[in-house]
């Protein structure tokens, strides 16, 4: 069953694509040169890896150098998690806007879990 809420619809009126089977999933591949019998159950996916690992890298650079960097620095760099409360207040909003920014709410947030951690709030 094709779970179409999370990876998109076939049909034109959002119907999924199912397939029942007493062994379980089934993949079905989609040949995208074909202009009929674009589904089947058997077949291979042509990929060049070495095109793969490009196409990759060139999206982790593009996330490193565009707009995204200070939030690449938070979850990537710092590895910190995403605090739901700060994403409703606007919080990453304004501290993504440039890298100081940034970097001053990582160290502040990194500076609140160390006390935490070592239970200072007590003190």
């Amino acid at each position: 069953m094709r779970n179409y809420v999370a990876h998109g619809a076939f049909g034109q009126k959002s119907e999924a694509f199912e397939f029942h089977s007493a062994v379980g999933l089934v993949p079905v591949w989609i040949n995208q040169e074909k202009e009929r019998n674009k589904f089947s159950i058997i077949g291979y996916l042509s990929l060049v890896e070495q095109d793969a690992i490009e196409l990759i890298e060139e999206f982790i650079e593009f996330l490193w150098t565009s707009d995204t960097k200070p939030s690449m620095y938070y979850t990537q760099k710092c590895g910190l998690p995403t605090i739901l409360p700060f994403v409703s207040k606007g919080k990453y909003a304004l501290v993504c806007k440039s890298m100081t920014s940034m970097k001053q709410f990582t160290k502040t947030i990194q500076m609140s879990f160390d006390g935490a951690r070592d239970m200072d709030w007590f003190i």
